[in-house]
């Protein structure tokens, strides 16, 4: 009987070697007397098919009931036979050499012969057989196990494994066997040769380190991969994942990964699974992609990929509170040329159009044609200052349209082509998708109207500050070139009421408006771009006069003040200007202070840099108006300022109301803590410099000590100031 599972199997082999053991005992004990009983139910109880056979004559003296159930043949019929008579083995001469063991080694264990029993069943049979003593004669002791089944299985599994491999062999996925060791190399025992296909590599060079794998994946996609494979390790699951590889011929792979994951123990980490090359699948993904989304034409984002942005946008513009910007543009008289010359001239057209418009746009921005000659630019991330944010877009369309502009060559022909452009402003999701598209298109309509080849906005109060824009820009410019700016100063007295330096403040002199203050001709918030010119020309006109001052023992200890922009300030090339125009001027830096309004802390990152880098210069940072805005403490300490100028609007109260004056005292204490100076500004009657005196308020500014006036009026020698540019 042949066992059937593994616990039979085991069974088996145990009782085997209790009967190999008790047979050794024979042996060795041949001499003694055997208990003959003994002997006889230990043997015909055994599992194991086993028979007894004189070694002189083979002929066979016992067979237990396995033997014979394993067989076919009864004990009558064998018994008293010799073992050759009974045709069990198939190949006397194997029959012979295994005899021929047994006697050279006194016993032989496990040999596989196919024997041949009663009704010509073959089976394959594993002998054991020794050599034992009874009665002082030598006996053969055989034991028989049917191994049919056993064989059989293992051939079928080797076929199966055989298969298998055929098919890893030839299969263009490829499969593999990762395990990762407690010290987290990873090995790769098993590659199957399409490794070399998909990554250029060689199995075998896997076996030790998959590392060289790892290094072949796109940068781009090695986080999201590793954080994949970590979160499979970590739960011991399906891993599933889909990436990039740039392999040795430098072809970048589209790769999709699947294996199963598991633990063997607390440190060894094994994952069987495969990689599939889908780059083609990609590009079909992507084709589909593009003729759903984008024009066929063009190549730009069409009408419905478009929308999906815009309410991304609008999303986002409710997060950040940042506005963003809807332009529609229609090309004037584009119906003339596909008319005359033909739809490929028109086509031909639009796609220079629309290479144009991707060229004019910033990054990030997203520019898309609707249908026709119509195309949809949307402008993310501008200012969320409504004014400012009007002025982001309205330079950003007069950039699209002075691109569109330049002539361009279609079927042999040159023309100019023009366009009539509307732009809306939006924030949040305070106007509906389809009124925003309708208030563009209905701002475009308005430039038609104008005359074309120009641009509207839809809101009336925007439009007017557009067009006030334009008519300042010319107005500043021809001021710049004419030299209609000049500065004023104002004196800042110490606490013995002595100049120790000025304050100067631009003013305009216009050729039919007069002199002109700060307040009526720009932003006093000094965020609109357009001061930039003008601020950029009075640091130049203070830094000539400090120049003048450096000559002349009279004043060169004088401290001269200048206010820069928010803008300003912003520019990625502030400082290095600032340095250039001390060296053109040969102002000194220690005597320069340039003032700035209180500033948020989201401005912080982008102006430390360049004031620290000042500072060294010997320039000083001045804070105006302080205690009037939000610049936190911490803040505070960061910026390398040397003085904070107190607001006016506390010192004109300071001697009737109590707030005033405690935050006048809570400044002046604050500023000696920081080992900061401070300035009092609006300073007009006594009684406010007796009540500061009293706070130990050192440094004053205001009308008591004197108003904005030219340098003549306070006896000193002014410099020749030269003109800034343009505006751009």
């Amino acid at each position: 009987m042949s066992p059937t599972t593994p616990t039979a199997q085991a069974d088996v082999q145990q009782l085997k070697a209790s009967l190999e053991d008790w047979v050794r005992r024979i042996q060795i004990e041949s001499t003694l007397p055997l208990d003959a009983s003994l002997m006889q139910a230990a043997f015909d109880d055994s599992p194991v098919a086993m028979s007894l056979s004189t070694l002189q004559d083979g002929k066979l003296l016992r067979v237990n009931q396995e033997w014979m159930a394993l067989t076919g043949f009864s004990s009558a019929e064998v018994v008293g036979r010799h073992v050759s008579d009974l045709g069990l083995w198939s190949d006397k001469p194997t029959q012979q050499a295994t005899i021929d063991k047994v006697y050279r080694h006194g016993r032989v264990h496990d040999l596989e012969i196919p024997m041949v029993f009663k009704h010509g069943i073959s089976k394959v049979i594993r002998w054991s057989g020794a050599i034992i003593m009874l009665g002082g004669q030598q006996h053969l002791l055989v034991s028989l196990q049917d191994v049919t089944q056993e064989k059989e299985l293992a051939k079928a599994l080797a076929s199966q494994l055989a298969f298998i491999h055929r098919v890893a062999e030839r299969t263009p996925d490829m499969l593999f066997q990762l395990i990762q060791g407690a010290r987290g190399v990873v090995s790769m025992p098993y590659a199957s040769p399409a490794v070399e296909t998909i990554f250029g590599v060689k199995a075998e060079a896997l076996v030790q380190s998959a590392a060289q794998l790892f290094e072949l994946v796109h940068p781009q996609d090695m986080a999201a991969l590793k954080l994949s494979m970590q979160e499979a390790a970590a739960h011991g699951s399906v891993w599933r994942h889909e990436f990039r590889i740039q392999n040795t011929d430098d072809r970048i792979r589209w790769l999709r990964g699947n294996a199963s994951v598991y633990r063997e123990d607390m440190q060894y980490l094994q994952a069987y699974g495969s990689l599939t090359d889908i780059t083609h699948l990609k590009a079909t993904e992507e084709s589909n992609l593009r003729l759903a989304f984008y024009d066929q034409l063009t190549d730009l984002p069409n009408r419905r990929l478009m929308i999906d942005r815009i309410r991304q946008a609008q999303i986002i513009s409710a997060r950040t509170q940042r506005h963003a910007a809807l332009m529609f543009l229609d090309l004037d008289n584009f119906k003339t040329i596909n008319d005359t010359l033909g739809h490929d001239a028109g086509d031909e057209m639009l796609i220079e159009v629309a290479r144009r418009l991707s060229q004019a746009v910033r990054e990030g921005d997203t520019a898309s044609r609707f249908g026709g000659d119509e195309f949809v630019v949307m402008i993310e991330n501008l200012s969320d200052l409504e004014g400012v944010a009007v002025y982001q877009a309205e330079q950003v369309a007069m950039k699209i349209l002075t691109r569109l502009n330049e002539s361009m060559v279609v079927c042999g022909k040159t023309y100019a082509p023009a366009a009539s452009m509307g732009v809306v402003l939006f924030r949040a999701q305070a106007t509906l998708l389809d009124d925003l598209l309708k208030h563009a298109d209905m701002a475009m309509y308005q430039a038609k109207a104008a005359g074309r080849n120009t641009l509207r906005f839809f809101d009336e109060t925007m439009q007017s500050s557009v067009l006030a824009r334009a008519a300042l820009k010319v107005d500043i410019n021809r001021a710049l070139q004419n030299n209609e700016f000049v500065l004023y100063y104002q004196p800042m007295m110490d606490a013995h009421k002595q100049i120790i330096g000025y304050e100067a403040y631009v003013r305009w002199n216009h050729p039919v408006r007069g002199f002109l203050n700060p307040p009526e001709f720009m932003d006093m918030s000094q965020a609109n771009p357009l001061v930039m010119p003008i601020n950029d020309w009075a640091l130049r006109a203070a830094c000539q006069q400090l120049g003048l001052w450096a000559t002349q023992p009279s004043t060169r200890g004088l401290n001269l003040s200048v206010n820069i922009s928010p803008c300003a300030l912003e520019q990625p090339d502030f400082a290095d200007h600032v340095a250039q125009v001390l060296r053109e001027t040969g102002a000194n830096p220690y005597r320069l202070t340039l003032e700035f309004k209180e500033i948020q802390p989201g401005q912080a990152e982008n102006l430390l840099g360049k004031m620290r880098a000042l500072r060294e210069l010997g320039v000083r940072f001045a804070m105006d108006d302080f205690g009037t805005g939000y610049t936190p403490l911490n803040l505070l300490k960061q910026l390398p300022l040397a003085q904070v100028k107190i607001s006016r609007s506390f010192v004109q109260n300071v001697n009737r109301n109590p707030d005033d004056a405690s935050m006048v005292r809570t400044i002046l204490s604050l500023a000696q803590n920081m080992d900061l100076m401070a300035l009092t500004e609006g300073v007009e009657t006594f009684d406010q410099y007796d009540k500061l005196s009293s706070y130990g308020c050192e440094l004053f500014q205001g009308f008591l000590f004197g108003r904005p006036e030219p340098l003549s009026h306070w006896g000193l020698e002014a410099a020749n100031a030269t003109s800034a540019s343009a505006v751009a």
